[in-house]
């Protein structure tokens, strides 16, 4: 009878270990399954982003051209303003006015400063546009 009682609780112990064991396959499966669908859906993700990035690359790089283009148009433009104020205000020197006193100068002071900031903003996102490539 020992040995039967014996032999039944060595059956039960293996049992309970391959219940155990089971019940550990089953969390381990359901844990990477989960990650599955987590890693799917982070790769769909990153493989959009990607390819938006990629697709962008060309488009990117010719706006960096152009913004080139533009900044040394406004450079050309900015030199006109400030020679002609130059002369507005050699002008008032000669007359012994003020400058300011002229119709347009403060204006014209005033969107030189505009020009040159909106050309430094220009001027430095094609620099970070071009530190990407």
């Amino acid at each position: 009878m020992k040995k039967i009682v014996s032999i039944e609780k060595q059956e039960l112990s293996v049992e309970k270990v391959e219940l155990a064991i089971a019940d550990d396959i089953q969390r381990v499966t359901n844990a990477l399954n989960s990650q599955i669908s987590i890693d799917e859906r982070v790769l769909k993700k990153s493989v959009k982003y990607y390819s938006d990035l990629v697709n962008n690359i060309p488009n990117a790089k010719q706006q960096i051209k152009t913004n080139r283009n533009v900044v040394k148009a406004t450079d050309s433009k900015i030199n006109i303003a400030e020679n002609t104020l130059k002369e507005a205000k050699r002008a008032a020197d000669d007359l012994g006015v003020n400058p300011k006193s002229i119709d347009g100068y403060n204006e014209l002071e005033q969107l030189i400063d505009r020009v040159q900031k909106s050309q430094k903003n220009v001027d430095e996102i094609s620099d970070r546009l071009q530190r990407l490539f």
